[in-house]
């Protein structure tokens, strides 16, 4: 890159930073803490295939304590918000010491606006055990954005760990009372603490988006997205570089119920390597789409959607996802409530260049909690996961993990009013 284009990066740079730099030293800032003590139980923890017979299943019990703290400032026209968060977990037999360790977690946001500039930007890092980093998962806080990390479902070598960054900065301009052009740059990777394996490696991700949105009236937004995407995989070299157009259309049905679209279609350049390093120069086309629902009350939420999207992927590939996902939460008293989960999630390389990573996912939760006091729950929880790959040899049939949960939640109160997000 020649002294040019760094140039304007850093000055881009600057531009995106210096609003949240003087933020940082001139706000007052609220602190929410978190902390939760918990004990589990694990019917599979080393997610084993269940028709192994020379590696049994083996149910183990630990305990958890999760800390986290939420900083924010906020004002009319800026927002910046951060969280840390760390988790140790603690297995009772001394034969489980491979699962034994720590998860890290930070991620932020922010956005300020100018007159008909907005400047804003996500940000996700996640240093994470084999045996959570490998499956996805749901943020119940349903109008979060939720991160692709690329997860595998591979657990060999379980005492390893997984390190992932996602960076997304944006700048939008009011082009019109109507009319608003938004440009993205997102830039993800993953590398693992053992090295990169054939069927589980790191990789580099970047996606540069430019969407054109207009309010076609007050409550209904259509969007055209113009992206490129460059992944590139560590251990085999595998590159794809993707070109996608799109279309959106969000609009309230009533009060409480909106309804989303999304459909566009993409051409994708590939240059892939065998297990024999012989390369192969190709190209393929293929199609995104969505349908989504989200239900907003005093007492809950609820999001709905059926999805075929493409991602990159630690499997050294970018893929095809097909899933349907419910989320969401209730409180059915002032003290007492559910958040729950169903998500089907279907996974194939992208031009089927690679059929042994295909994956069938499933994974349900219910988690409960009862307030003792205000900042104080009773949580008690399920989850049942199970994924099959249905080509692959060396790991054919189900795996089937059940995970029981009961703890202890402390959750500190805002001082002020919750601070507005941003828009995705």
């Amino acid at each position: 890159m020649n002294g040019r284009v760094w140039t304007r990066a850093a000055s881009a740079g600057v531009l995106l930073v210096g609003p949240f730099v003087a933020q940082v030293a001139n706000a007052a800032w609220d602190f929410v803490p978190n902390l939760y003590l918990s004990g589990r139980s694990e019917d599979n923890p080393y997610y084993y295939p269940d028709n192994v017979a020379a590696l049994p299943q083996q149910t183990a019990s630990s305990a958890a304590l999760d800390m986290s703290v939420q900083m924010a400032t906020y004002n009319q026209r800026s927002l910046l918000q951060f969280q840390p968060e760390v988790v140790f977990h603690q297995y009772l037999d001394s034969s489980n010491d491979s699962l034994n360790g720590s998860d890290w977690y930070f991620n932020g946001l922010g956005e300020y606006q100018w007159t008909t500039v907005k400047a804003g930007f996500y940000g996700d890092y996640q240093h994470q055990r084999l045996a959570v980093a490998e499956f996805g998962t749901i943020d119940f806080n349903l109008d979060a954005q939720n991160v692709d990390t690329g997860d595998t479902g591979r657990t060999a070598f379980i005492d390893q760990y997984r390190d992932f960054y996602y960076v997304q900065p944006y700048l939008a301009f009011t082009l019109s009372p109507r009319n608003t052009l938004r440009i993205d740059v997102g830039d993800s990777g993953v590398k693992y603490s053992g090295g990169d394996l054939a069927f589980r490696t790191g990789f580099s991700d970047t996606r540069y988006a430019a969407t054109l949105q207009r309010n076609t009236d007050q409550e209904t937004q259509i969007s055209a997205v113009m992206s490129v995407d460059n992944y590139n995989a560590d251990i085999n070299t595998n590159d794809f570089h993707t070109f996608t157009i799109e279309g959106q259309f969000t609009r309230p049905i009533n009060q409480l119920w909106s309804f989303n679209m999304t459909a566009g279609v993409l051409r994708s350049d590939y240059q892939v390597a065998n297990l024999q390093s012989r390369v192969t120069a190709g190209a393929t086309t293929d199609y995104i789409a969505s349908i989504g629902f989200k239900k907003r009350t005093v007492t809950g939420g609820l999001n709905a959607d059926l999805a075929r999207d493409v991602y990159p992927s630690s499997n050294g590939y970018e893929v095809v996802r097909r899933e349907a996902r419910v989320y969401g939460d209730a409180d059915f008293t002032q003290r007492y409530g559910l958040d729950y989960v169903v998500w089907l999630q279907k996974t194939e390389t992208l031009g089927g260049l690679n059929v042994t990573d295909n994956r069938d996912y499933v994974d349900l939760q219910l988690n409960f909690h009862w307030a003792i006091k205000p900042v104080l729950f009773l949580v008690a929880g399920v989850e049942y996961q199970t994924q099959e790959f249905l080509n692959d040899i060396t790991n054919r049939g189900k795996t089937t993990a059940t995970t029981l949960d009961i703890g202890v939640r402390y959750k500190g109160l805002s001082k002020r009013n919750p601070p507005r997000r941003p828009t995705p």
